[in-house]
């Protein structure tokens, strides 16, 4: 019953946040990204390429090697972890919406994959840094039910704490 609950939340979210991306996206400039070299055909030379614009921090370009990969080797094993590359680059210029976005396609397309726990975590981060405490909620609640010994679980634990704690603090959450 529990998992049935926690899928309707979850899926009760996915509208809300579908309606709050919608919003948030409409006044998001459309990304620009400097015309280069053609993506390789090799799909370790162009992983290894998304990888690489990635570490020097060119998080545009590197995303649309990512999208190209799974656009080309959708079925490839590495899948799951690029389209989870392609949320933490958002993520990591604090682009939270369209991270959400991007990590959803994990939660929907490859629930067995090693990476899951990671986009439930990642989901429920980017909308804590949105100060949506209770979206962040039942991602979090997931990830420590379904993956007690996933290595985020203590820390998603505290957060949990803190939320509750901090629910009706405005500046703290706004949902």
């Amino acid at each position: 019953k529990e998992i049935r609950d926690l899928k309707q939340r979850i899926a009760d979210l996915q509208a809300s946040l579908e309606k709050k991306l919608a919003e948030a996206t409409k006044v998001s400039k459309p990304e620009k990204v400097e015309p280069t070299a053609p993506p390789s055909e090799n799909k370790d030379e162009l992983y290894n390429q998304a990888q690489s614009q990635i570490n020097a921090g060119k998080h545009a370009e590197a995303r649309r090697l990512l999208r190209y990969f799974l656009s080309r080797y959708g079925t490839d094993e590495r899948a799951a972890l690029v389209q989870l590359m392609l949320g933490d680059s958002y993520y990591t210029e604090q682009k939270f919406a369209p991270a959400i976005q991007e990590y959803r396609k994990i939660l929907e397309r490859y629930k067995e994959s090693k990476v899951f726990p990671n986009a439930l975590y990642k989901t429920g981060m980017c909308f804590y840094q949105l100060k949506f405490c209770s979206d962040a909620t039942p991602f979090f609640n997931a990830l420590i039910k379904q993956h007690k010994s996933n290595k985020h679980a203590g820390e998603v634990r505290q957060l949990l704490r803190l939320m509750k704690k901090h629910r009706r603090n405005r500046r703290f959450c706004t949902s």
